[in-house]
Formats: structure tokens, C-alpha cells, sequence
């Protein structure tokens, strides 16, 4: 019982506090054994009530009990006991994602970096705004995991009908001087963003162990003289550093 609960509560903390608060493991580890031990203590006399149903202590004499064979039965049996239930306590870790937490804190630790991304891109280009699209296979979309001046989360279906799905689909570049001039524009995410695009480049990021397979792509939007092919060289060298982030959590 206690390494169950130590086990679940060390991985409930890790995953709903370790991620936000950026705690290392050892420490969620750390509380898990407080949660334990606290347990232990408030509950430990209900299994150890429970167990005399079963299994009755026996009835040793003051002088058989000072005996050292006693005594080393004694130890004995207690330390193959807290073995054989850690070993059955940690049967819960074959019911477990173990990496999951770790997939987490380095998504979260993405997220700093993805704002370093665009924040450069924006300052090298000149570019007004800019996201970080990336990909949800299940749904089959892109959705803005970053995106500057903008709160509300944009998702896009994965085909070429959208300037976004089209960088994608096409592991190419795409640069479009008048969004309102590109049929694949929708002007349905400026009304619910409230904001008004006037020209894009968006930029795939392929992954470093699959040079073929693209699984991001940035955006940028409303540089005040357009965008050319020397932008594209510049968020050329950006992709690649945020490939090599991405492709971590692969």
C-alpha cells in the first residue's frame, strides 16, 4: 500500500505541479513519500486490523521471544515482507505512462523556446506578428501552440486550401504579398481574432530524423515592405534550431 501511494502520488505531482512549477522529479518523488507516510500513519492500523482476520501473531512466551532465532525469524520475515509488497506496489508502474511527464516538462520548456523563436524571427524581419503552428495528427489540423497579439487558439485543417496547410503539405515555403488576393486566405480567423493580415510567410520545420517529414510550421505576418526570399534564408536558420527542439519531443 505505501509504495502504491507513493508511486501515484509521486507521478499525480509531477504531472499536474512538476510541469507548471517546473519541479524536478526527485522532489515530486519527495512529496510522494510525505503522502505516503502520512497514509501509512492515519491508515496503517486498519490493514494491520484487517490482516488479524487472516493472520494471527503467535503466542511466544517473554523467554522464546528473546531467543535469537526468534529475533532473526523476526527480521527475517519483516524485510521479506517490505520487499515482496514494494516489488507488488511497483506492479503499477506496468500500467504507466513513464514518460509522459518528461514529454511535458520538456513541451512546456518548448513553449519558452517558441517565444525566443518568433520574438527573433520579428526582430530580424521586421515582421508585425507571428506563430508557432504545430501538429495535431489525431484531428488532423496545425493549431497555434505560439502566436504574438493574439489569444485565441487558430486551427487549421491539413490541406493546401489554407496558406498554412499549403507550407505544410508542400514542405515548401510560401510567401503571399495580399492575403485577401490568396483565395487559400479564410478571413474568418482575422474576425475572430480581430486582427487584419496584410502579408505572410510561412515557413515549414522539418524534423532532424526525418529530414522529409515537416512537424511545425511558422508564421509570420505584416512585415511593412513585404517579404522576400532574403527573409526566407533568415527563418531558414531559425527552423532548423526549432527542429532540433521539436525533435525531442518526437
Amino acid at each position: 500500500m505505501d509504495n502504491t501511494i507513493l508511486i501515484r502520488a509521486g507521478d499525480a505531482i509531477d504531472r499536474y505541479f512538476g510541469v507548471d512549477l517546473k519541479m524536478p522529479s526527485i522532489v515530486a518523488a519527495a512529496w510522494g513519500q510525505v503522502v505516503s507516510d502520512f497514509c501509512g500513519v492515519c491508515f496503517g492500523g486498519v490493514v494491520e486490523a484487517a490482516s488479524r482476520c487472516f493472520l494471527l501473531p503467535p503466542a511466544f512466551t517473554g523467554s522464546q521471544s528473546a531467543l535469537r532465532i526468534t529475533q532473526l525469524v523476526g527480521i527475517s520475515g519483516a524485510a521479506s515482507g517490505v520487499v515482496i509488497g514494494c516489488l507488488l506496489g511497483m506492479l503499477n508502474l506496468l500500467s504507466m505512462d513513464l514518460d509522459e511527464v518528461e514529454r511535458l516538462k520538456r513541451f512546456a520548456e518548448l513553449q519558452e523556446v517558441f517565444q525566443v523563436v518568433i520574438k527573433s524571427a520579428q526582430e530580424n524581419i521586421g515582421a508585425q506578428s507571428g506563430s508557432v503552428f504545430l501538429v495535431d495528427e489525431e484531428k488532423q489540423e496545425l493549431w497555434s501552440h505560439v502566436a504574438t497579439g493574439i489569444s485565441t487558439t487558430i486551427r487549421l485543417p491539413i490541406s493546401q486550401n489554407s496558406i498554412t496547410g499549403a507550407a505544410f503539405v508542400e514542405n515548401r515555403p510560401v510567401i503571399v504579398p495580399d492575403a485577401y488576393a490568396d483565395p487559400r486566405f479564410n478571413p474568418a480567423v482575422d474576425l475572430k481574432t480581430g486582427y487584419r493580415t496584410k502579408n505572410m510567410l510561412a515557413f515549414p520545420v522539418t524534423s532532424l530524423k526525418e529530414p522529409s517529414k515537416v512537424i511545425a510550421v511558422v508564421m509570420l505576418l505584416n512585415k511593412e515592405d513585404g517579404f522576400s526570399d532574403a527573409d526566407q534564408a533568415a527563418i531558414r536558420m531559425i527552423s532548423i534550431h526549432l527542429g532540433l527542439f521539436l525533435s525531442k519531443c518526437e
